[in-house]
């Protein structure tokens, strides 16, 4: 798989990133319980993740089925937005 990341005239060479696997996904935050990973198999496609964890809502009992998609251009994107969602506080929610 030839990956690209971006170059000075706006292309992107991702072999220099690899791939995503679920280890680098699980170990951003000890909450994300699950992840589902779709690397890009050709270069015009794009990062897919999708985390599961555990929330709740205020005053209401625990939830397991918490779930949030991802999708970028770059690993480095993907992983940046999963920690700024996992940092973020939430309106009237909280990840667990």
């Amino acid at each position: 798989m030839r990956q690209k990341t971006e170059s000075k005239n706006g292309s992107f060479d991702k072999s220099t990133l690899g791939v995503v696997t679920s280890n680098e996904i699980t170990s951003i935050d000890n909450r994300i319980k699950y992840c589902l990973i779709e690397n890009p198999e050709q270069d015009c496609l794009e990062f897919y993740v999708k985390i599961w964890f555990n929330y709740q809502m205020k005053n209401k009992d625990l939830q397991t089925d918490g779930r949030q998609e991802f999708v970028a251009i770059t690993k480095l994107i993907l992983i940046n937005e999963i920690q700024d969602f996992m940092k973020v506080s939430k309106d009237g929610w909280c990840i667990l």
